[in-house]
């Protein structure tokens, strides 16, 4: 079927370009230019993540301003998106400066930090950052800047109760907005 055709030319296409940036990037060898090495480009973005990274919500104050309710079920929604996102920062807030001192040699670089560095290096997201996170084909760097801007989403409707407009994929599990807005005029 020409759509199974597509797909699986595109798996290959990604697969291969993944392939040729795993392989580009090592230090040394090659031209004269006077770049940075793969160590420096993992740390620095390695730092750069970790300052843009924001703080874990206070579930316990989102639970008390956000109790469950028969009659507000998207309480509950709110509620749910805290604890996924919260459970992203964690490990980004974990890792992080782990990866940084097994990058300097004071601690030992495990294959989970080698694999974050390489993500680093070619721009992508780190698997271990993919299995607690949303789902995103965006490269690492706007993945972050999205990442920033969802927390502050959600921040915004934990300051201010239900807002007015929802961004619908800023949200880790739309359809439970959806469900809980149906349950909402259900009851009403």
């Amino acid at each position: 079927h020409s759509n199974c055709d597509i797909s699986c030319a595109q798996n290959e296409s990604m697969a291969l370009l993944e392939n040729i940036l795993s392989m580009g990037g090592s230090a040394g060898g090659g031209g004269g230019g006077g770049g940075d090495s793969k160590e420096d480009v993992m740390g620095t973005v390695a730092a750069e993540l970790l300052q843009l990274t924001p703080k874990p919500f206070d579930f316990v104050e989102v639970e008390e301003r956000f109790p469950t309710l028969y009659e507000e079920s998207t309480n509950t929604v709110i509620k749910q998106e805290v604890i996924r996102y919260n459970r992203l920062l964690k490990v980004m807030i974990a890792t992080l400066p782990q990866f940084q001192k097994a990058l300097k040699g004071l601690v030992t670089m495990t294959e989970e930090l080698e694999s974050m560095g390489n993500a680093f290096f070619t721009n992508q997201v780190p698997e271990n950052f993919e299995k607690k996170g949303y789902l995103s084909l965006k490269p690492l760097s706007s993945w972050s800047k999205d990442l920033v801007d969802r927390i502050k989403f959600v921040q915004q409707w934990v300051d201010g109760g239900l807002p007015i407009v929802i961004w619908l994929s800023g949200l880790f599990f739309p359809q439970a907005f959806f469900t809980g807005t149906l349950q909402n005029f259900a009851r009403a």
